[in-house]
C-alpha cells in the first residue's frame, strides 16, 4: 500500500475510533456481513443470510446503558421489529440511513433533528437479540452495506465535517454613494463588499475634509469680502 493509502486509512481509522467513542462502545460482539450461526437462524428464521450491521457493547454489561448519537442527522422513524430488531431509531444522516436497534427504550420521535451526543435511547435486548447490545446497521439507497471496508468508509464519512458552501464571485459592479460606480467583477463576494465599503469611507473622508476646508475662517472671511 503507497503513503497516501496508508494516511487515508489512518484517517479513516481515527474517524471510526471517534463513533466508536462517542457511542462509548467497549466490545464490537459481532462484526458486519458475517453469517449468522444455524442455532440463531433455526430460533429467528426471518433473519437475513449474513449480520447487515456490527453489535456494540455499550458501557457496562446488561441493558440500561446510554445510547447516544454520533451523527448530526434526523430521526426518520422509529418503530418495534418484534422477529427481529426489537425497539429501534432510524437516523437519517446525509445519502445514509443508520439503524440503531434492540434497544430497552427509545427516547426520540420522528422529525426531530439530533446532534452528536443527543440521547437516542438506551441499550437493551428486544427482538431478536441474545444479551443485551446496540447494533449499528448502515443503509445507502435502502439497501444494507455488508461489505466490511464500505461499512466502515461509510462510517467514517458520517462523522467528516459537510463541505465548505462554495461561493460564487461577484459580477458587474456596485454603487458607493449614489454617484460612484466600482467594477468587482471576479471578486469574491465578501471582497467585493469588503472594497465597496472601504471606498464610500474613504470618499465620506474625503467630502468631510473638503467641507470642512470651504468652512474654515480663510474660505469664510474671502467669501464675505473680510480679507484683502
Amino acid at each position: 500500500m503507497s503513503v497516501e493509502g496508508l494516511e487515508a486509512r489512518a484517517r479513516r481509522d481515527a474517524a471510526v475510533n471517534q463513533v466508536l467513542r462517542g457511542l462509548n462502545v467497549q466490545q464490537i460482539t459481532l462484526g458486519v456481513g458475517v453469517p449468522y450461526a444455524r442455532s440463531l437462524r433455526e430460533q429467528y428464521p426471518r433473519l437475513p443470510p449474513v449480520h447487515q450491521g456490527v453489535d456494540l457493547r455499550i458501557g457496562a454489561i446488561g441493558p440500561g446503558d446510554p445510547v447516544r448519537s454520533p451523527f448530526a442527522g434526523q430521526v426518520a422513524r422509529v418503530g418495534y421489529d418484534p422477529g427481529g430488531y426489537g425497539n429501534y431509531v432510524v437516523l437519517r444522516a446525509g445519502e445514509h440511513e443508520v439503524l440503531m436497534a434492540h434497544l430497552q427504550e427509545v427516547r426520540v420521535k420522528p422529525g426531530q433533528t439530533v446532534r452528536p451526543g443527543n440521547l437516542i435511547g438506551l441499550e437493551g435486548e428486544t427482538g431478536a437479540a441474545k444479551g443485551a447490545h446496540l447494533h449499528l446497521e448502515l443503509r445507502r439507497g435502502g439497501k444494507a452495506i455488508t461489505d466490511q471496508e464500505a461499512f466502515w468508509e461509510s462510517l467514517a464519512r458520517l462523522t467528516a465535517p459537510p463541505p465548505p458552501k462554495e461561493e460564487k464571485p461577484a459580477t458587474g459592479s456596485i454603487q458607493v454613494g449614489g454617484t460612484l460606480t466600482v467594477n468587482v467583477h471576479g471578486l469574491p463576494p465578501e471582497v467585493g463588499a469588503r472594497v465597496g465599503k472601504r471606498i464610500e469611507q474613504v470618499v465620506q473622508e474625503e467630502m468631510g475634509r473638503h467641507g470642512q476646508e470651504t468652512r474654515s475662517p480663510y474660505n469664510e472671511g474671502a467669501r464675505r469680502g473680510s480679507f484683502r
